[in-house]
Parts: C-alpha cells; sequence; structure tokens
C-alpha cells in the first residue's frame, strides 16, 4: 500500500516509468490481500470465527482473486468495463475486513476478554447507585 500511495498512478508515471512500482504495490496489495480471507476461512475456526464468516471470507477471497486474474488476462475488457474487476478486487478486501471486524466483535469471548472477571463481580448495580 506504501507503494500504491507513493507512486500514484498517472500519465507521468506511465511516460517515466514509475508506473511499474505502483503495479508492483497494487499487484503484492491485491494478491496477499485476497489470500489472506481465503486462508481465514479455512483456517479461521482456530480463531473462533464462525462457520458464515468464514465461507464469506474463503468466497470473497476467491472472487478477488479471479478478479484480478481476469484484470491481468484481459487489458482491453479492463478499459471496456470502466476498471470494474480491478475495483471487484479490492472491494473484495474492504469487505472481508468489515465481515471479519463484525464476526470478531460478535464472539462472547471478546466481551469476556475485554471486561476482567473480578470487574463483574465488584460492579454495582446501576440500580443500587441511584438510593
Amino acid at each position: 500500500m506504501i507503494l500504491v500511495g507513493f507512486f500514484h498512478e498517472s500519465s507521468a508515471a506511465l511516460h517515466n516509468g514509475v508506473i511499474v512500482v505502483h503495479s508492483i504495490g497494487a499487484a503484492a496489495a491485491i494478491l496477499a490481500g485476497n489470500a489472506i480471507p481465503i486462508v481465514i476461512g479455512v483456517r479461521g475456526e482456530r480463531l473462533g470465527i464462525p462457520r458464515r464468516p468464514r465461507v464469506a471470507a474463503a468466497a470473497l477471497g476467491v472472487l478477488g482473486l479471479a478478479s484480478f486474474a481476469l484484470l491481468q488476462a484481459d487489458r482491453p475488457l479492463y478499459h471496456a468495463a470502466g476498471g470494474v474487476p480491478e475495483r471487484v478486487s479490492v472491494y473484495a478486501i474492504l469487505a472481508f475486513e468489515l465481515i471479519l471486524g463484525a464476526a470478531l466483535l460478535a464472539r462472547p469471548s471478546l466481551h469476556n476478554a475485554l471486561v476482567p472477571a473480578a470487574d463483574h463481580a465488584s460492579a454495582t448495580p446501576p440500580e443500587r447507585l441511584s438510593s
């Protein structure tokens, strides 16, 4: 992502050859970003991630990689589609991040880890505070 941010895609970058650095950064981010959801989909049970988010993660990773392969295989289609294959390959990563974040926040073990057991026992119920 650093390479993508520092070396913008532009006609000047295309003309002076810097576009290669942008392309390497983008390819690495898209490939790794879509491989991770597949790994989470396959191995996420060990992290306590429920089945549905794992299946969604794996499906998004496969969709993102397939879209990236389409982008690389057929450049005329990329231009005709207005960059849709590239957007799908990137938005699949963002969708995975949202799903994983929601799944992790919904885990009961996360809530228990955030509030230690001693705090549960010593907490005063709100109705006792008002009297």
